[in-house]
């Protein structure tokens, strides 16, 4: 599946030999029930605290997303900002929630602030990602723009996307 840009790294340098089933469970994208349950898993499990578990509840909103029950990922997604604020990929995937939602202005403050934290090899990941579906064919400019904006939109309302 496509769903490398919002792959986390992260683990790969702190999951405990431990948890590292775990982790991984919570981490890959060809079962999204066990990445649901790999993610409730790195969740109670005490590895993580704080910041540093923010990842476990991301993981699992984007399940659920995919899934298509976008209460439970909104739920997710803001306890990883509750977490984290600053976390990015937290807040474009709020923004797809948004816009799914038809709240267009929250949607597009959520990606203009993703980006912003995530800065231009974020933006390059999301662009190849939204290249990936056909949606973006703008410039390779590693800026947000008009273009990428329209793609995401178009993007978010695809449930595959």
């Amino acid at each position: 599946m496509r769903r490398t840009i919002l792959a986390t790294a992260f683990l790969a340098a702190t999951a405990s030999p431990a948890f590292a089933d775990t982790a991984d469970d919570c981490v890959q994208f060809d079962n999204l029930a066990l990445k649901i349950e790999g993610c409730t898993a790195a969740i109670h499990s005490g590895d993580w605290a704080g910041e540093d578990l923010a990842w476990a509840y991301n993981n699992r909103a984007l399940a659920y997303q995919h899934l298509g029950d976008e209460e439970k990922a909104l739920r997710d997604i803001d306890m990883a900002l509750e977490l984290n604020p600053g976390h990015h990929t937290a807040i474009s995937i709020r923004g797809f929630l948004r816009a799914r939602r038809g709240e267009y202005a929250g949607a597009v403050r959520d990606w203009r602030r993703s980006f912003e934290i995530g800065g231009p090899e974020f933006i390059a990941a999301w662009r190849e990602y939204l290249e990936s579906f056909g949606y973006y064919v703008g410039a390779d400019d590693g800026r947000y723009s008009a273009a990428m904006e329209e793609a995401l939109f178009a993007c978010s309302g695809n449930p595959e996307c």
